[in-house]
């Protein structure tokens, strides 16, 4: 379904606005040189240069994203064939403007393909016959690597640690044996990730708690056997993402559409508003807007892939922007208010909303230090927040003010 369809009437109104835009783009121009070839003073035009130039540059992008009847042409990036292939040429120097002898389209010679080379059809571009064989049962590579990836997500450490090296110069795998089982299930299973997902996380080893063994640390200190699980950190989009299911605020339905397609390559490039992506949204962190230079400040805080790098691995740093993040944000805050909300509406007594709290957070009950710890907060923060408002306010507050410190904790972003 289209974000939007025009009508005839609107993108006339479009095309009427965006002659406007040009002759009033070129009456400026011709007076800006006016001025400078005469020396006549005037009125500075440099606000208003830039100003029409960005407005023709939107217009002019938002009509050429329709078709006919008023539709948007795409609903998110992507890679087309065009109708005529032609080969491309080698550039000096990597400039556009000096154009070199054509390189015929082939395969890529230095992959040591198994099999016959894929041949590339005089009207194709050569992605297709790339992809199936990528993709092909002979290949034991595309496997390998994915069940390897799929492993490092759940297991923290891929079989082979250098993930995005299976060459010479990587790492050698840890259970090689494994590797080539799981390589040849993933593709006796169609490929399907959720399989072999399914496979790994009912194992023994992925069940493994984070306990210490004297013994086997002696023998292994690396962990590399898998005797117990390792803790790490949640990655950016589940952090956010945790605090939304926290706060009950979740919405799990997938949003229309995409922000490119919305605002349109020109209103990306020259009216971009970083506010845009840094909105209170609901919806799940894989539907957030993904624009290059641009990450959401919820992910590039807690070390999100940079979406200009192939990243096989994230960085786990832990700095002081993140726990100002979480002290002062007001999506932070949001989410606290509406946890604080919830609890009042699940439990009654105060003891029991922190028994409920650390359920929700942590998937555990708080011992009895703990909730005496709670107990002390929570009266300290009424007692200091009764002399500026009633108590009532000042309770609600304080329960806010708790579940925001949930948020910050170090377990609450950790996946144990």
């Amino acid at each position: 379904t289209p974000i939007k369809t025009y009508t005839p009437e609107e993108i006339a109104g479009l095309k009427q606005r965006l002659a406007d835009a040009q002759e009033q783009f070129a009456q400026v121009r011709a007076d800006e040189f006016r001025q400078r070839t005469t020396g006549e003073k005037g009125a500075n035009n440099i606000g208003s240069i830039i100003r029409l130039r960005s407005q023709v540059g939107v217009l002019q992008s938002m009509l050429n994203g329709l078709d006919g009847q008023g539709r948007t042409k795409s609903f998110a990036m992507g890679v087309q064939d065009r109708d005529q292939m032609v080969d491309a040429s080698v550039l000096i120097r990597g400039d556009l403007e000096k154009p070199a002898q054509a390189v015929p389209r082939g395969f890529v010679q230095v992959i040591q393909s198994p099999g016959a080379v894929p041949s590339i059809p005089a009207n194709s571009s050569g992605r297709l016959e790339l992809a199936r064989w990528l993709a092909s049962e002979d290949n034991p590579l595309t496997a390998r690597v994915m069940v390897n990836r799929i492993w490092q997500t759940l297991f923290g450490r891929g079989i082979v640690s250098s993930t995005e090296n299976f060459g010479k110069t990587g790492q050698a795998p840890t259970h090689p044996e494994l590797l080539d089982h799981l390589a040849l299930r993933f593709v006796e299973q169609g490929w399907s990730m959720k399989s072999m997902i399914r496979e790994l996380v009912l194992s023994r080893t992925y069940r493994l708690a984070t306990s210490f063994d004297a013994a086997n640390f002696a023998i292994d200190p690396d962990n590399n056997a898998l005797w117990r699980a390792t803790p790490r950190r949640l990655d950016a989009e589940s952090v956010r993402d945790a605090m939304l299911v926290a706060s009950g605020d979740l919405d799990r339905n997938r949003p229309q559409g995409s922000l490119v397609a919305e605002m349109g390559d020109a209103g990306l490039q020259l009216r971009f508003n970083p506010d845009i992506v840094n909105r209170s949204e609901k919806y799940r962190s894989v539907y957030l807007p993904i624009i290059r230079d641009q990450l959401p400040e919820a992910l590039a805080l807690f070390d999100g892939a940079d979406p200009n790098m192939v990243a096989g691995t994230r960085e786990a740093t832990n700095v002081p922007g993140q726990a100002l993040y979480l002290m002062n944000n007001s999506v932070v805050l949001q989410r606290a208010e509406a946890m604080a909300a919830r609890l009042g509406t699940e439990a009654t007594t105060p003891r029991d909303r922190f028994i409920r709290s650390f359920l929700i957070c942590y998937g555990r009950p708080p011992t009895e230090q703990e909730i005496t710890s709670c107990q002390t907060f929570f009266q300290r923060f009424v007692t200091e927040a009764q002399k500026t408002m009633d108590v009532e306010k000042a309770r609600n507050l304080a329960f806010t003010s708790f579940c925001q410190s949930l948020f910050a904790s170090a377990e609450f972003r950790m996946l144990n």
